[in-house]
């Protein structure tokens, strides 16, 4: 999108994906993939004779050997399935490959819609192709296509049909993949809507519950039912704009109006100082910092780390320890995680990027966050 570009993404989904792996075909690629002798016979013991049976209104049916399928609820289980479809990635020729478990993404970038559209659908072809040869099922009433890029260029742009099997495949300008729901702008409007209605539904059971339970226990609901919602991705989702934004700032401190049982006219600066807690900007602050730490010392995979480059001169500058912004030509480049978390981290004083282990560095970025909050550095409730 700061190129100008389209983007098709095609999400893929799996029929009964954890229980359609051949057992036979999982074992031959364990094999290829140097699991051998007794390390071999141990997975073959360990996903061959296994039964399964029904039991209703205390009526048990006959056990019946299962042939395929991983055993679910497990921790060998996802990992076994993922090393299933290590492969897959190598049939698809021209759209990058996004795989999560049983969640996979196509993704073709190009200034040309008939471009995105012909290499998608070729690639949809071989990863047909591969899916059958794999005794795995695509569930073609769940997939979904997107058309990602900026409003003008998808209004100019007509919509091509994307198929798969002879099967046209559902457009929508919004999907929901991994927790986040990705519209077609990359606008962020309709996960935030969504987040405030699970935001305000949380909200109020607390408040109902408020006059039964003393002010710790509310914290301890509040910190349990309703922050993960606001923190969940919000390193990515956060970059939305402040108008979204300050939606969800209005929804957490009414959530400590309501931890202090005070009236809802009370100033949010009252509530914040009471609670001692940090405001929404300042957390989206605190977790991109700390990502971008994590990056810096090796602990993130490498297609998150990449994304930051520290300065390339080996002088002892007071922005020695920086890193390079990337040149953005829209607003849209801004709000990508590379430029906005490299721009905070470049705002951290020498001290605290020098920080020996995270937790020292969460504990001096908390001291310096509320060290900013006299200067009005933050935007607040």
């Amino acid at each position: 999108m700061e190129n100008g570009l389209l983007t098709g993404a095609v999400y893929l989904d799996l029929k009964k994906a954890f229980d359609s792996v051949d057992s036979e075909t999982l074992l031959y690629k364990l094999h290829c993939l140097g699991i051998k002798d007794t390390e071999h016979q141990w997975f073959n013991n360990y996903l061959s004779d296994r039964h399964q049976c029904v039991v209703h209104n205390s009526c048990m049916s006959d056990e019946l050997c299962i042939k395929c399928g991983v055993p679910q609820g497990s921790i060998l289980g996802p990992t076994l399935f993922v090393l299933f479809v290590n492969d897959f990635p190598s049939v698809i020729r021209h759209s990058k490959v996004v795989l999560y478990a049983d969640d996979t993404v196509l993704l073709y970038a190009s200034d040309s819609i008939n471009d995105i559209q012909q290499h998608l659908v070729s690639d949809l072809t071989a990863a047909s192709t591969w899916f059958k040869q794999n005794k795995l099922h695509l569930n073609i009433a769940k997939c979904k296509w997107t058309l990602f890029g900026s409003e003008r260029r998808r209004k100019s742009s007509e919509l091509p049909g994307i198929t798969i099997d002879n099967n046209v495949i559902e457009h929508v300008s919004s999907y929901k993949y991994l927790g986040l729901h990705l519209d077609s702008s990359l606008s962020w409007q309709f996960h935030v809507d969504n987040l405030c209605r699970k935001l305000r539904q949380r909200l109020g059971v607390l408040r109902r519950v408020r006059g039964f339970i003393d002010q710790q226990t509310a914290v301890l609901l509040f910190n349990t039912l309703v922050l993960p919602l606001a923190d969940y991705c919000d390193t990515v989702y956060g970059l939305c704009s402040k108008t979204l934004s300050t939606k969800i700032e209005r929804l957490l401190c009414k959530g400590g109006r309501i931890i202090l049982n005070v009236p809802g006219d009370t100033p949010s600066r009252t509530v914040i100082n009471e609670l001692k807690c940090l405001t929404f900007p300042e957390r989206l602050f605190l977790h991109r910092c700390v990502l971008v730490f994590k990056s810096l010392h090796g602990t993130l995979p490498a297609y998150i780390s990449q994304k930051f480059q520290t300065m390339t001169h080996g002088y002892n500058t007071r922005h020695y320890a920086n890193l390079k912004l990337i040149k953005c030509k829209t607003n849209m480049g801004q709000r990508t995680l590379t430029f906005s978390g490299a721009k905070d981290w470049n705002k951290l004083p020498a001290s605290v990027k020098s920080s020996p282990s995270l937790p020292v560095f969460k504990n001096n970025l908390i001291k310096y966050i509320l060290s900013c909050r006299s200067q009005q550095y933050f935007i607040t409730f």
